[in-house]
């Protein structure tokens, strides 16, 4: 059966002389927002928010979801989150004002038994339910349909989170360890914060390559805790690289090789910082897509402007064709998921560039790049050979 995802808030939580946990900031959205797009990102096929009461800010994240397409249910009681959920369904169930980074939920997902997730009892845990001297709930869990309505059966007054917890410890469910590194059970903004920062800190680019990984992500790693505040939007992050990228085009079209191979690689710092924002928050955008796609492309592009600029008396077509074989070659290279450090790529290829015409020497950078690109392609080609 397909994996569905039931999300819990309390009334404590949306109390309206109270700060309303359920709308605390992580990630540049809604707490609520976070736990329905982390349960979707992490497999979730079909969602049910379970809350009492909407107040109008709570309808506003709401519609933010929809807006993105994401189907949910919201459901006021225990009676009609079991309803919606088949018997045989496996639960990913997330606990009111639960903050758990993608890995950690994504693990907890694959389980193909009941499972909860648990942090060893300590200074600090006294806000998570207890379970045993040695254990606490870490308020996620992966359970059935058919926990869930027994649950609801035989609810009455009590609250859904702890009894369906009880429930699934008389069940003899498992129980996966976890470090707490990356979880939280927020109470208050500060607690949402921190652990958004958390979050944060651990996660790369995704991206491989000695540029990425050596200059573009430290730096962006150091600049993302001002990048997690609520009114930076990650709309506008995406956006700033493809500027940059457009502009580089620019550049190349007017001849200025150096400053058209610069905005191509500045343009990968705000395009890194997006992507971990994007995939934290789980929230895929189109506009940091297209320009990930056309990376390699705009590369190809530059380098055909610079052999075309530097078609001079007694150079001939000879720049011209240099880019383009090193862009090509670039092209052409197998994927590998795991490459060396030295192995070209667009980033390396324009760093050289770069290089070689601030000193005024364009034309050494473009011979240079045709024999990294060649070499890497040879060398990747003869691995998978």
């Amino acid at each position: 059966m397909p994996l569905a995802g039931l999300i819990l808030t309390d009334d404590d939580t949306l109390a309206p002389e109270g700060e309303a946990r359920t709308l605390m900031p992580v990630a540049g959205q809604a707490l609520i927002e976070y736990q329905v797009r982390i349960a979707r990102a992490c497999g979730a096929a079909h969602i049910v928010v379970l809350v009492d009461r909407i107040p109008a800010p709570l309808e506003d994240a709401f519609e933010r979801l929809r807006a993105e397409g994401i189907d949910f249910e919201i459901v006021r009681n225990a009676s009609q989150a079991a309803d919606c959920i088949h018997p045989d369904e496996h639960l990913l169930v997330i606990g009111a004002g639960v903050v758990a980074a993608r890995g950690i939920v994504e693990a907890l997902s694959l389980r193909t038994v009941p499972t909860l997730l648990t942090l060893h009892d300590g200074d600090g845990m006294s806000h998570y339910e207890r379970i045993d001297a040695n254990d606490r709930w870490a308020g996620l869990a992966v359970l059935n349909g058919k926990m869930l309505r027994d649950t609801a059966a035989m609810l009455g007054d009590w609250t859904l989170g702890p009894t369906l917890l009880r429930m699934a410890l008389q069940a003899g469910v498992e129980r996966m360890p976890s470090d707490g590194i990356g979880l939280a059970l927020v109470r208050n903004e500060q607690e949402a914060k921190s652990v958004a920062h958390e979050i944060a800190e651990a996660r790369g680019s995704g991206a491989s390559g000695f540029w990425q990984s050596q200059i573009v992500d430290p730096v962006v790693r150091r600049c993302l805790p001002q990048l997690l505040n609520p009114k930076v939007s990650l709309d506008i992050v995406a956006l700033m690289p493809a500027s940059l990228m457009a502009a580089a085009m620019l550049a190349g079209a007017l001849g200025w090789i150096a400053a058209s191979f610069a905005l191509f690689l500045l343009a990968g710092f705000p395009q890194a910082a997006a992507r971990v924002l994007a995939d934290m928050a789980a929230r895929p955008d189109r506009v940091l897509r297209w320009t990930a796609e056309a990376r390699l492309p705009l590369l190809l592009a530059l380098l055909a402007f610079a052999g075309w600029a530097l078609n001079v008396p007694g150079l001939g077509w000879g720049p011209l064709v240099l880019a383009l074989w090193a862009g090509i070659a670039l092209m052409l290279q197998p994927r590998s998921p795991a490459r060396e450090a030295w192995i070209a790529d667009a980033d390396l290829i324009a760093v050289e560039v770069l290089m070689c015409s601030l000193i005024g020497q364009p034309v050494l950078g473009l011979m240079i790049a045709v024999g990294h690109a060649v070499l890497s392609q040879f060398w990747l080609v003869r691995q998978q050979s």
